[in-house]
């Protein structure tokens, strides 16, 4: 456990202090110690008493005092600081929502190295953030070689995004859609547990996309595949919830589990999955492998088309 530290030598300089300190060590300093240090121009200092501010650690809750320690942090090129000042203003977390903001400390903090800040930044590019219209900011190139970058350093959800491109031709002018190169990079978050590319990689593989022999040189096969589907849907992922759903109900691919089907359909349809909707109303409605329950199923259908 770490020893609180509460005082340093008063022959010891800002630059001495700090020079033996990590970020790791703050949390173990007294406040009275951080505030010292932060006003002293510690900028790892500064960083910690905005955390502490920010989550009421130590000190009363004051997201303003907050802001101003990120942003003397920031100042001072703290990587850490300029990301999550990036954040807030992505967000409007305790800021006025400013994505010209976000993009500016995001870019700082990436030229500094941070991968979190480079990954906002291929989002801001791709438009992921634009409600409306693309932004001054919209740049598929830009986060095109952010997403590779970050994939290739093993970042899961980079590899997911670039999945998706390949997936889906979505760059057809500066990278062709390629379906071998989306498999690869599906494979490679899932490898990490990301539970969305493990629904993409097993939906590829049941829908055809993939030939059967580059699946099986990753020892990928269908029980991979059904393996995948219901730890995403375990996940949450309604699109996972209503393709295991669907193939209980089916029973082409598995055995045929009509009441498994309505538990993981329900699941589905009550986080808005429209095709879950529809086939658990039917399944319930026409009686397809349980009694006829037309009242419930119309209930249900009223419930769904209030929701939409």
């Amino acid at each position: 456990m770490a020893t609180e530290v509460t005082s340093f030598k008063t022959t010891s300089t800002i630059k001495q202090i700090t020079s033996e300190l990590s970020v790791d060590d703050y949390p173990a300093l007294s406040i009275a110690t951080v505030i010292s240090l932060a006003q002293q121009g510690d900028a790892n200092a500064q960083l910690h008493l905005g955390w502490r501010y920010a989550f009421g650690h130590g000190v009363t809750k004051d997201i303003d005092k907050a802001l101003v320690y990120y942003q003397l942090a920031a100042k001072q090129d703290n990587a850490l600081a300029q990301t999550i000042l990036g954040i807030r203003y992505l967000n409007g977390d305790g800021v006025i929502q400013d994505i010209n903001q976000a993009h500016k400390w995001f870019t700082q903090a990436a030229v500094l190295g941070n991968d979190v800040a480079k990954l906002n930044l291929a989002f801001i590019y791709q438009g992921l953030y634009d409600s409306d219209s693309p932004s001054n900011f919209y740049n598929p190139q830009h986060a095109l070689s952010l997403f590779q970058q970050l994939a290739k350093q093993g970042d899961d959800i980079a590899q997911l995004h670039l999945a998706y491109i390949y997936y889906q031709g979505s760059y057809a002018d500066i990278l062709p859609q390629d379906w071998q190169q989306a498999w690869y990079w599906f494979g490679q978050a899932a490898i990490q547990g990301n539970k969305m590319a493990q629904y993409m990689q097993a939906k590829m593989y049941l829908d055809g996309d993939i030939e059967t022999a580059i699946a099986h040189a990753s020892h990928f096969d269908i029980q991979q595949a059904l393996d995948y589907y219901q730890a995403a849907a375990i996940d949450a992922i309604p699109e996972a919830q209503y393709a295991l759903g669907h193939l209980l109900q089916q029973g082409n691919i598995i055995k045929k589990d009509t009441q498994s089907a309505i538990f993981w359909l329900t699941k589905a349809a009550n986080q808005g999955h429209t095709a879950a909707q529809y086939e658990l109303v039917a399944i319930l409605y026409f009686g397809q492998g349980i009694t006829p329950q037309p009242k419930k199923a119309v209930k249900l259908m009223q419930q769904y088309a209030s929701h939409n």
